[in-house]
């Protein structure tokens, strides 16, 4: 199965997704998960989606929104037997964790999930990178976009295959070759 979560990212200013087309991929992406953040168990692991556009745009709004509520309470709900997995991945779109949003991440999410969470994937930098923070490896992965050329960080086209076994977990970078639209 292949699981999504909510983020907006467009290719150019010129190509834009049209606002019609938006709505219809909400509705699809609602029809769908019933939400924008869910869960869902595995082989006694925990997958943890959550919407990063919604959360972050409020939290560094320093709005005390229902939706911050609701998807915090959530969050901490869904780690609240966190024990009992043998991992637990977070995945959403954004990589606040590196980008100019970390302070409202280590500040809002990452206290709650620091020694309980294993991974947290996000991609919409537009390069590759990893770091472990408090027990927690924090992923963003992404191909070049010529709208954020990072230089001193790695950009090719690439997957992740991440291979699960018990609670020893591996990584694989596959490589990919461009290929035209």
């Amino acid at each position: 199965p292949v699981y999504n979560v909510p983020g907006i990212c467009r290719l150019t200013i010129t190509s834009s997704i049209p606002e019609d087309r938006e709505v219809i991929m909400g509705r699809c992406f609602m029809d769908r998960y019933k939400n924008r953040y869910y869960s869902f168990e595995y082989k006694n692991n925990l997958f943890i989606g959550l919407d990063s556009e919604e959360l972050l745009e409020h939290i560094e709004q320093k709005k005390n929104s229902l939706t911050v509520t609701k998807q915090l309470d959530f969050l901490d709900k869904a780690l609240a037997n966190a024990p009992k997995y043998d991992n637990i991945f977070i995945f959403l779109h954004n990589s606040p964790w590196f980008q100019d949003k970390a302070n409202e991440w280590f500040k809002s999410v990452h206290p709650l999930i620091k020694e309980k969470v294993k991974f947290v994937f996000g991609s919409s930098a537009h390069y590759l990178d990893a770091k472990k923070i408090d027990g927690v490896t924090y992923v963003t992965t992404g191909s070049p976009c010529f709208l954020k050329r990072i230089l001193q960080k790695p950009s090719f086209f690439h997957f992740l295959i991440t291979d699960v076994d018990k609670d020893r977990v591996t990584i694989k970078i596959v490589p990919i070759k461009p290929f035209p639209i």
